[in-house]
């Protein structure tokens, strides 16, 4: 019988610096929006106006990351340079074909990013301070099971999906 795989939602995830074994503090992750910019086509032989993708091009995309609390980890990668980091999660799923048996599929996210705003929270006894940091996102490598699913780098012409 075959496998027949069904998402059911993330057991949890991790954040690193890119290239160290230290995860960092975060509550809640705000993934980007990869939107193409688009060119306006129109005229003879065209009904109306269609808004075409330009193929590699991107408008802005942003990364938010949430903290619980404010760690010294959250101060050091706010300062005016790149960051780099990787964020890994594995999504549960069912087998829905009749076996009855979970599966664990890794996905995985290499962002470089440069910080933009931070909102120190709301600060108030007995809760999480909810700070949160956004960053211009530069680089983005999405992977699933290890298996390239998206690139983008804007600032090196380099836009690739699956492969």
């Amino acid at each position: 019988m075959a496998v027949l795989l069904q998402g059911i939602g993330l057991i949890n995830f991790e954040v690193y610096r890119a290239g160290t074994s230290r995860m960092l503090g975060l509550a809640n992750i705000e993934l980007t929006t990869a939107e193409q910019e688009t060119i306006d086509m129109k005229g003879n032989g065209i009904a109306g106006t269609r808004a075409m993708p330009v193929r590699a091009n991107f408008g802005s995309m942003e990364l938010k990351l949430v903290w619980r609390t404010p760690m010294p980890d959250s101060a050091q990668i706010f300062g005016h340079e790149r960051v780099d980091l990787s964020l890994y999660g594995d999504i549960e799923h069912t087998d829905v074909a009749g076996l009855n048996a979970l599966h664990d599929i890794s996905h995985r996210f290499e962002i470089g990013c440069v910080p933009k705003t931070w909102n120190f929270g709301k600060w108030e006894p007995s809760s999480t301070v909810d700070s949160e940091q956004t960053f211009e996102v530069l680089t983005l490598s999405y992977y699933i099971e290890g298996v390239e699913q998206f690139v983008f780098d804007g600032l090196n012409y380099v836009y690739r999906v699956h492969g």
